[in-house]
């Protein structure tokens, strides 16, 4: 019996050290601000709107950060856009970036996915573009603005539009 309890309470501890995965938004910003404590929420200019939810914060003493999330029918949190209006921070902005993946895809590696998006800091080199199995990246930084997005494709799969000619899809001159 000590034998079945013993078993039953390690089962329970593994499943409850687990990362959860899918998140909200709520859930996320706090898990973000207990992470690194350089990010501060302004929750007097957040708002939702249908499945997307805009959070303005500051990040290590400096406004013009923005999040805007998407969420699926369920609320999960399926891809996350950043930017910043702070074009000379880079250093900063990579940092929160770090942050934001190390929260929101746990299992992954955040400073490689860093190394590849951001190793070519130049202003206006195109954007950059990295894939995980379960994540996709961008990242684009211009003279203007800073920008990167991660998705969540277990969430938001991929879906293959199929070519058809029916016939109200043909058009007569």
């Amino acid at each position: 019996m000590k034998k079945v309890a013993l078993l039953v309470l390690s089962v329970m501890l593994l499943v409850s050290c687990s990362a959860q995965e899918k998140v909200n938004i709520s859930l996320l910003t706090e898990r973000l601000c207990e992470y690194d404590g350089f990010f501060v929420i302004d929750e007097a200019l957040s708002f939702s709107e249908k499945n997307s939810d805009t959070v303005f914060f500051e990040y290590g003493g400096e406004n013009g950060f923005v999040m805007e999330t998407r969420a699926d029918g369920q609320g999960n949190t399926e891809k996350i856009n950043l930017a910043c209006s702070h074009t000379d921070k880079i250093d900063l902005f990579t940092q929160c970036v770090k942050s934001v993946i190390s929260v929101y895809a746990p299992n992954e590696d955040a400073d490689k996915m860093i190394k590849e998006l951001f190793e070519n800091q130049e202003p206006d080199a195109g954007i950059r573009y990295y894939e995980t199995k379960w994540y996709s990246c961008s990242a684009k930084l211009s003279g203007e603005c800073l920008y990167f997005s991660v998705e969540n494709r277990k969430l938001s799969p991929r879906s293959e539009v199929e070519f058809s000619l029916k016939q109200n899809d043909i058009i007569e001159y």
